[in-house]
């Protein structure tokens, strides 16, 4: 694994969990706020598990896109044909 990819997991999983922790850093909500409904057991289990695995898999997807293409770079040859230079200069 190189290093551009173990960066670019390493970066990409602090951005999901500074983005995930900004609103559990408040400890109470202002009273302005009105308290709302809960979230049902699927939508936790959705945010929770199906989001990581969809980051997961998007950045998996990415990762195997640039190797296919890398490996299917083929160099044109070089020319066989020897050039003649001058002594004028």
């Amino acid at each position: 694994m190189s290093l551009a990819r173990i960066l670019t997991i390493l970066s990409a999983t602090v951005m999901a969990i500074a983005a995930t922790a900004t609103s559990a850093s408040a400890t109470t909500a202002p009273d302005t706020w009105e308290t709302g409904e809960g979230l049902t057991t699927m939508q936790t289990l959705a945010y929770f598990v199906g989001g990581p695995i969809l980051l997961v898999a998007v950045i998996w997807v990415l990762a195997a896109a640039v190797v296919a293409k890398s490996r299917n770079f083929v160099p044109t040859p070089p020319s066989t044909e020897i050039e003649t230079v001058s002594d004028q200069h």
